[in-house]
């Protein structure tokens, strides 16, 4: 049984989004490694943008940023 963890910062993407992503990801499993899709587990857990870092930097403030030069 597979079990997949996704962690996505803050925040979470609509309940559409993440059932496609979530099929998507099942029928890697089935297709590419012959799992059965009953037993598939996925899990999406949000972490907080502003406990998140790349390079020092918090996502939180890399996206403020962003904002701010209208990207």
């Amino acid at each position: 049984m597979p079990i997949i963890s996704v962690k996505l910062t803050n925040p979470l993407p609509s309940r559409e989004q993440l059932d496609a992503v979530a099929k998507k990801i099942t029928d890697i499993m089935v297709e590419d490694l012959g799992k059965n899709p009953e037993r598939v587990v996925i899990d999406f857990t949000e972490i907080p943008s502003e406990g998140t870092y790349f390079g020092g930097k918090s996502v939180q403030s890399m996206r403020e940023a962003a904002a701010k030069a209208g990207k």
